[in-house]
């Protein structure tokens, strides 16, 4: 158990179960809450039911990411009707829920997205659940019959932009060399015609990691409704695009000061995912010690299904046959997702996280992390270390201020 002095509280943490709290600086309390925290013990790990399906529409792609985790990949190209059809009617056996169509750049074959969007909505009819369509897309392939459909079947869209122009283009340019910035703004500008907001991905990298706290104003100008940061991970042989652990902790801790102060002062209109999924790995503690800022409840925060049917914990990990958990042509639901072979099963008191305060609430960081790593370090553990003795000493003054829920209220 360790316990952190601050200017006028106690902060405990049982680093054996992830279960915390403050206390007065006071021998009697301080030893009430010890026994209060050290009675407290995790259920089985078990995950019950899917957060998202993240279906892998097609392994093509039109641009050339610095950072792409899918150039090491040769798989089937084109994504089977069958196993999308198969993941509709899983996602029917559970009460609402999601499908976001994913891969390299899904609308490179948006006819079996058109397909599965209306074998879905038939589907619909018949059992009176409904699903969430989304696509995840790099903006470029807007034609209008395709945003009619989009705008006909209610289907969200979320995007990835890496910043302003400059930076985007150097990180995220089409395989010809050109910028694809102008073309995500202007897709942007399309959606926000139909869709109320917008929420988009920002990889991470050494050229705009000192500029989040600005992306994240200049975004919410351009009416991004929610951002998620994620830093750029080591899992290609060239990494010279890797931001250092001091930039990015640092990089952190200024968003989420103007974060909070503007949230204080009733400004801030855009999510900043990353601060609540910090933030519910203190709140909503389970038995699940993977990746937790990713699933912060019991169910599997995401299926990621490749385009031959085989599912992997994380869309990361497409095409890495080892992490394969299952295939949703041969297996159900319940057995795949709790499948001990899968990734998130793992020990963490077998991993290089055995000694580490936060275990618990981390869960060892990002899945990907962990495993590019090879069984080394995860490269930005020293991040989720100083973020979260960070928020401990901000938790209190969050809750005095009303913040909390506000905050949590962005954990999908």
């Amino acid at each position: 158990m360790k316990i952190f002095d601050l200017e006028n509280l106690l902060f405990v943490i049982e680093e054996e179960t992830g279960r915390w709290g403050f206390t007065e600086k006071n021998n009697q309390k301080l030893k009430k809450l010890q026994r209060d925290l050290q009675d407290k013990k995790f259920e089985e790990k078990k995950y019950e039911g899917v957060g998202i399906f993240a279906l892998n529409t097609t392994t093509e792609c039109n641009l050339d990411c610095i950072y792409c985790s899918t150039k090491r990949q040769t798989r089937v190209k084109t994504l089977d009707f069958g196993v999308g059809k198969r993941v509709v009617d899983l996602v029917l056996e559970l009460e609402e829920k999601d499908i976001v169509f994913h891969g390299s750049e899904p609308l490179m074959d948006f006819e079996v997205i058109e397909k599965l969007v209306r074998y879905g909505r038939q589907k619909e009819q018949q059992s009176r659940k409904r699903i969430n369509f989304s696509i995840q897309t790099n903006l470029s392939l807007l034609p209008e019959k395709v945003l009619d459909f989009i705008k006909k079947e209610n289907i969200g869209i979320s995007t990835s932009i890496d910043g302003r122009f400059k930076i985007h283009n150097l990180t995220r340019p089409y395989k010809n060399g050109n910028g694809s910035y102008d073309d995500v703004i202007n897709g942007i500008n399309k959606v926000l015609n139909f869709q109320d907001g917008i929420s988009i991905v920002t990889v991470i990298t050494k050229h705009n990691v000192n500029q989040l706290s600005d992306m994240v104003l200049d975004f919410e100008n351009k009416g991004v409704t929610s951002i998620q940061f994620i830093p750029a991970i080591p899992c290609v042989d060239e990494r010279k695009f890797l931001t250092t652990n001091d930039e990015l902790k640092d990089s952190y801790i200024n968003l989420f000061d103007q974060t909070i102060q503007r949230l204080k002062n009733g400004k801030q209109k855009i999510e900043v995912k990353n601060l609540s999924q910090y933030l519910s790995s203190f709140f909503f503690v389970n038995s699940i010690d993977a990746c937790r800022q990713c699933s912060p409840s019991r169910e599997h925060p995401l299926l990621a299904v490749d385009t031959n049917g085989d599912v992997y914990p994380c869309d990361f990990f497409w095409g890495e046959k080892e992490l394969v958990a299952g295939n949703v042509l041969k297996d159900d639901l319940k057995t795949i997702i709790n499948n001990q072979n899968n990734l998130r099963f793992r020990d963490i008191n077998k991993t290089e996280c055995v000694s580490c305060t936060w275990k618990k609430l981390c869960g060892g960081g990002c899945l990907a992390d962990s495993y590019f790593s090879k069984n080394s370090t995860p490269y930005y553990c020293k991040t989720h270390k100083a973020i979260y003795s960070y928020l401990v000493n901000k938790i209190p003054e969050m809750i005095e201020e009303g913040l909390i829920n506000k905050i949590l209220a962005w954990v999908e």
